[in-house]
């Protein structure tokens, strides 16, 4: 299995109460995701075959050249971060996740840092299709496709992100990650310096003004509807 520094995190101080209930992280629980892993890899030799398949009779009946193609998922998956295996959580590895896109007008090769959503998937559809769009939450991707790595005007950058099951909402940044809890519990994470999420920094006192103004966001985020989204 990968070898990334929050498998097995050992100081869970930081962290929510729910988290630190499932420690310790076992050497039995890491062979189990250990066979986990090795067998999404051997599935996922599958999911190659079945999109060289997709595309070759799209290539094979004259369709290729006009058909936009979105290769994504719905979520990801811990395998030992933070001790968990779970799915419907904030996490970096559960929360974001491969988005690739092929079509007219895509140039092939590049690459966006831009904030986007699964939200953003109708209105990019229903613009391409040419149908009205403007009632939505999310925006169409039609212009980041158009402005190649470039980062198009006015685009935001935020993503707003929730599990009403798990009970969590989350405001994701380049920067920061801020999640709070439905039982009150916060947790705050500098991504550009911490990309594994090893220490939340929500308590400390130099970040008490920006813990404002990110929850402040969130709770617009949480109401928003439409335009009041974008």
């Amino acid at each position: 299995m990968r070898d990334a520094p929050s498998i097995g995190e050992r100081d869970l101080s930081d962290k929510p109460s729910w988290v630190r209930a499932e420690a310790p992280y076992t050497d039995a629980e890491r062979e189990q995701d250990t066979r986990g892993y090795r067998g999404k890899l051997k599935e996922l030799q599958e999911v190659d075959d079945a999109v060289n398949r997709l595309v070759g009779a799209l290539a094979d009946t004259g369709q290729l050249a006009n058909t936009y193609i979105f290769f994504l998922t719905d979520n990801g998956y811990l395998l030992g971060e933070h001790g968990l295996r779970e799915k419907n959580i904030p996490y970096e590895e559960a929360s974001r996740t491969p988005f690739i896109v092929r079509g007219p007008g895509v140039r092939s090769g590049f690459v966006s840092d831009v904030m986007v959503s699964h939200v953003d998937i109708p209105p990019t559809l229903l613009d391409l299709a040419g149908a009205p769009w403007s009632d939505l939450d999310g925006r169409s991707l039609v212009p980041v496709f158009s402005a190649n790595s470039v980062k198009p005007a006015g685009w935001r950058d935020e993503v707003f992100v929730e599990d009403l099951g798990r009970g969590w909402h989350m405001l994701r940044t380049p920067k920061w990650a801020y999640v709070e809890w439905d039982n009150g519990e916060r947790e705050l994470y500098d991504m550009y310096n911490d990309r594994y999420q090893l220490t939340s920094l929500h308590a400390q006192p130099d970040k008490g003004d920006l813990v404002i103004r990110l929850s402040a966001r969130l709770r617009a985020l949480r109401s928003c509807s439409g335009v009041s989204c974008r």
